[in-house]
């Protein structure tokens, strides 16, 4: 049974953007490619001409800073939050359901962290770029990059909240967007052989994954307890659930939650079914009409993990989605194939830029 709630949040900023229109998903794929790649181009540049990007879209972390006197500016820590357990915040009241509640502090901790996956390695190393700024430094920070540098992500540990935290940044060039689109499924682990992934996301993590599983089974047994922690966005969204179901199910790193923002579907039912049944809590958030979660389309066999959360126009109010089905019509689909084509509501989640303009 769908479940859904809603809330508003006190300091909401109330900024409107000029839309960018991209093909309808539903036609060919080679020119849906194109007009996403000039639109996102396009809103870079909408980005870079604004100005005043940074302050807007992250104003709203401001109003965590009071909840917890001591803590770093536009942070909670994930200890106070019971992220991994249930909520006893009485602002998140939950109908009683199975699984666990979502907690947009945590949400919000999370898209600042991969918003620094954006940055350039150096700056990330000496947590001196612009969206360090925003979230305590992680230690023993270190950087996964493929053979290109047109990918990467990073792996760090959170003393304050004692968890490894595993970020995907998103695209940023043409290679990134030709693996983003094209649509082809791959049967890639024969101890589930239903399962199949999008070919492209899946090659994308195999390269950096040879660096990335030994950094999080050190950071694991340095720390003893630690609780893994998985983001990324857009595409990195799609390799963070790629990385999540191999981390879990096949390396047995035990993780603790998948939280991703603006995410592709990244494979078919089976392999959304397996995620929905580790022992992990998966939250999928989307924001209005970002078109990306409607990429690749569900009528060639890919299907949306579970649960997704979604954002109004202005992120000030989010709809907890169905918990059966990462296909919910009554969320991101309501708008989908023909309203759903925004890229500039994809380059924001949470009023966090994704971005690496604002590094």
């Amino acid at each position: 049974m769908e479940t859904a709630e809603r809330r508003t949040r006190r300091e909401a900023p109330q900024h409107s953007l000029a839309r960018r229109t991209l093909a309808p998903a539903l036609l060919l794929v080679a020119i849906t490619a194109a007009a996403a790649l000039t639109a996102t181009q396009a809103a870079f540049q909408l980005h870079a001409v604004a100005g005043s990007a940074t302050g807007a879209f992250h104003s709203s972390a401001a109003s965590t800073s009071d909840v917890l006197p001591g803590r770093a500016p536009h942070m909670r820590g994930f200890d106070e939050l019971a992220v991994l357990a249930p909520l006893s915040d009485a602002n998140e009241t939950a109908t009683a359901t199975a699984g666990a509640q979502y907690n947009e502090t945590a949400a919000l901790y999370l898209a600042h962290v991969t918003s620094v996956a954006y940055c350039q390695a150096a700056h990330i190393h000496d947590w001196s770029c612009q969206p360090c700024g925003l979230v305590p430094r992680l230690e023993r920070v270190q950087i996964v990059m493929d053979k290109k540098d047109s990918f990467q992500g990073l792996v760090g540990y959170s003393a304050a909240d004692n968890a490894v935290v595993v970020a995907f940044r998103g695209s940023m060039d043409v290679t990134n967007w030709i693996d983003n689109m094209t649509f082809i499924k791959k049967r890639a682990y024969a101890a589930y052989p239903s399962v199949k992934v999008h070919q492209g996301f899946y090659w994308v993590y195999r390269s950096v994954a040879a660096q990335l599983v030994p950094l999080v089974r050190e950071l694991v047994a340095a720390y003893p307890g630690a609780r893994v922690l998985v983001t990324g966005h857009s595409l990195g969204a799609a390799v963070a659930a790629i990385c999540t179901f191999e981390l879990a199910l096949l390396e047995k790193i035990p993780v603790a939650a998948l939280y991703t923002f603006g995410a592709p579907r990244a494979g078919n039912a089976e392999f959304s079914a397996a995620l929905r049944n580790a022992s992990l809590d998966v939250f999928r958030v989307t924001h209005f009409r970002d078109v990306v979660p409607h990429l690749p389309p569900t009528w060639i066999g890919f299907q949306h993990t579970t649960r997704e959360v979604f954002y109004d126009e202005f992120q000030s109010d989010y709809r907890l989605c169905s918990e059966d089905s990462g296909e919910d019509m009554a969320c991101s689909n309501a708008c989908s194939p023909f309203g759903c084509t925004s890229v500039v509501d994809h380059l924001t989640y949470l009023n966090v830029t994704m971005s690496h303009l604002i590094c």
